[in-house]
């Protein structure tokens, strides 16, 4: 997880100390080094120990979680300039288009003292901007942007590209998450292009990585990704997390051997996640229940990821929008309501209702969540269909049925699976610990 970040000065020039206070506020997405560009002058870093203020009317940068052999950004083309927080499988060469930009990403780039801002079309990676009587400012963490005094903070929508020019903004559609179809029947060629979808987006996901983790709940998201992963030559390592008696925990080790693999098992006592419950809460301006019991299982394995050595995390996030798989649906689509708009609408809306607060909690161990199941061709396949034909069988029944041809035992593909925070027994033990007054 890196970040990217701006600021232009709507009054003379930014002062030395917000030079310096812009990249520290972003070094916890990206610990290894710094970027930026300064009224035209680069300058690149691998330690913080090097940064200096300088005075400038402008700066834009980037701050550096090493993957593989990444240098800082930003990327320079004569005089235009480059930097993105997460991936592209789009080839720096064949950027011409903007709008043609694929891969899990925000990013800016400036040419001709024209500054573009950009979200991929699902909105993986968070990107914020503000104005106010002093900035102009965009930033990956909203935190930064609170830092120098931005009230007034929006979030740039997913596919949407922001256009900044002499302080004036216009933003534009530019890569529209594609409209659902829903209209073809379950086939045998249907079935082909989804498995081919999926093993094309785990492909890219890993593309250049030579360690990674999948966050691994024993349902047939996680497992299924972890199948296709271990193709793959790299070291694959699985994390699941849950208290000791969770069925979670239970089924991790023994599907994980079913497939070949090692799973880490992070058992938690009740005193451990009090302990993280009150540590999450500090942290997450969301301070509800279901957020913070959603965010302790991504806490816990990014942790330990982390103290292995693993910066990327495969998620299974976005298969049960795909799928149909919540209970919800099913209720939808009992009392005849128009499912096919609630799928889509909650699709679009998953980057502010899940996918920001899930990279935020990853980035507090310096870790990447990357989405196979959100992957724009995965999407454009899985929304062709009639969701109704999910519910054939089961939730999600068009998602067993394809794992259990690309290699899945039947055991592992069908396990009914609860939401994590009900299956790790992290949600159980939070409501007993409130009953008994030991969190407040």
């Amino acid at each position: 997880m890196s970040s990217i970040f701006g600021v232009f000065s709507k009054r003379g020039k930014l002062s030395p100390e917000t030079f310096t206070e812009v990249i520290l506020s972003h070094k916890i997405k990206g610990p290894d080094g710094w970027g930026v560009v300064a009224d035209g002058r680069v300058e690149k870093h691998l330690e913080y120990e090097e940064l200096e203020g300088l005075e400038c009317e402008y700066l834009l940068g980037h701050t550096l979680l090493k993957i593989d052999e990444e240098e800082p950004q930003p990327i320079a083309f004569d005089e235009t300039f480059l930097s993105f927080d997460g991936w592209l499988s789009t080839p720096f060469e064949k950027m011409d288009d903007i709008a043609g930009i694929e891969g899990e990403f925000s990013l800016w780039y400036f040419e001709n003292n024209v500054l573009k801002l950009l979200r991929d079309s699902v909105g993986t990676k968070p990107l914020f901007y503000g104005v106010n009587k002093n900035f102009f400012a965009f930033s990956s963490l909203k935190e930064a942007l609170h830092k120098i005094g931005m009230k007034n903070i929006a979030s740039l929508k997913p596919g949407n590209l922001l256009n900044y020019k002499k302080g004036e903004i216009r933003i534009e559609s530019c890569n529209p998450l594609p409209t659902p179809s829903f209209s073809l029947q379950v086939t045998p060629s249907f079935k082909q292009k989804l498995k081919e979808a999926l093993l094309h987006s785990v492909e890219k996901r890993l593309m250049g990585v030579r360690k990674a983790g999948v966050l691994f709940s024993s349902g047939v998201d996680s497992t299924l990704i972890a199948h296709i992963a271990r193709k793959f030559d790299l070291n694959l390592s699985l994390y699941c997390v849950g208290t000791e008696s969770s069925e979670d925990i239970r089924y991790s080790k023994r599907f994980a051997r079913e497939l070949g693999l090692d799973v880490k098992q992070i058992i938690l006592t009740e005193e451990e996640i009090i302990q993280y419950y009150e540590k999450l809460r500090g942290f997450l301006q969301d301070k509800g229940l279901m957020r913070i019991e959603l965010a302790i299982p991504i806490f816990t394995c990014s942790e330990h990821a982390k103290e292995d050595g693993v910066r990327v995390l495969l998620s299974g996030q976005g298969a049960e929008e795909l799928f149909v798989g919540y209970e919800r649906y099913a209720q939808c689509w009992r009392k005849g309501g128009d499912l096919r708009r609630m799928l889509f609408e909650e699709l679009q809306a998953l980057h502010s209702k899940d996918l920001e607060w899930n990279e935020y909690v990853a980035s507090l161990n310096h870790c990447q969540l990357r989405y196979p199941f959100l992957d724009k061709e995965v999407i454009q396949v899985a929304t062709s269909i009639k969701p109704e034909l999910n519910f054939e069988g089961g939730k999600k029944a068009v998602l067993r049925e394809v794992a259990k041809e690309m290699g899945l035992p039947h055991e592992i593909a069908e396990r009914p699976k609860r939401a994590v925070q009900y299956g790790s027994g992290i949600h159980k033990t939070i409501l007993k610990a409130l009953r008994n007054g030991k969190i407040k």
